[in-house]
């Protein structure tokens, strides 16, 4: 196998890597503001995304041995790279999923006052309704 091959390979999911230590140190930096649920499932999201990068790598070097090694028929070798981008598509989607989930579940703990504008101060409440005749 060529270096210049695999280095192409690699170079190619240096984004995503990168994005998934930043997402990583992150949730490690705020766990406790998060809470159990939300840092869990996104730990399990960032986890998935992770091992789908890892598993992608491995498969764009594997596939050119395989075709250089001509085991498999044209037809196997388009059934075998359909299953495996599947089962990483759905990986993905999962993992994606479990993202999401996060974000759901942190804005479910306390509603807005838990949340507050984003910044970390509390949402300041309306001013009184004028037309509203207090007695």
């Amino acid at each position: 196998m060529n270096a210049m091959f695999l280095f192409n390979v690699v170079v190619g999911h240096v984004p995503l890597l990168a994005v998934l230590v930043f997402g990583f140190a992150r949730l490690a930096a705020h766990r406790a503001r998060l809470g159990h649920r939300t840092t869990t499932l996104a730990r399990a999201g960032l986890g998935v995304l992770a091992l789908v990068m890892a598993l992608e790598m491995v498969w764009s070097a594997l596939f050119p041995v395989l075709l250089g090694q001509s085991y498999l028929t044209p037809t196997q070798y388009g059934v075998a790279s359909f299953g495996v981008g599947m089962v990483l598509s759905v990986a993905g989607a999962t993992g994606i999923g479990l993202l999401v989930a996060a974000v759901i579940a942190r804005s479910g703990q306390g509603g807005a006052e838990a949340a507050g504008d984003g910044l970390g101060r509390p949402v300041a409440e309306p001013p009184p309704d004028p037309y509203t005749r207090v007695s």
